[in-house]
């Protein structure tokens, strides 16, 4: 597997790791604040928003190259 893809593969783990954990919490009626899960959430759309805009630019810079 090469690094790109090694790392494609660890971050879907994670957010399956996280989708877990939240499922386990909803289980057990976990207690979570509005507080941890705005905080949860502002980071999953930070990422999302990284995704996002890394997929643009290195759609954009693979456009370039052949160019």
């Amino acid at each position: 597997m090469t690094q790109p893809n090694k790392i494609f593969k660890e971050v879907k783990d994670k957010l399956n790791e996280i989708n877990t954990r939240l499922e386990s919490y909803e289980k057990v009626d976990a207690t979570l604040s509005n507080t941890t899960l705005l905080q949860a959430l502002m980071y999953l759309e930070h990422a999302d928003n990284a995704l996002e805009q890394g997929f643009v630019k290195d759609a954009c810079d693979e456009i370039d190259k052949q160019l």
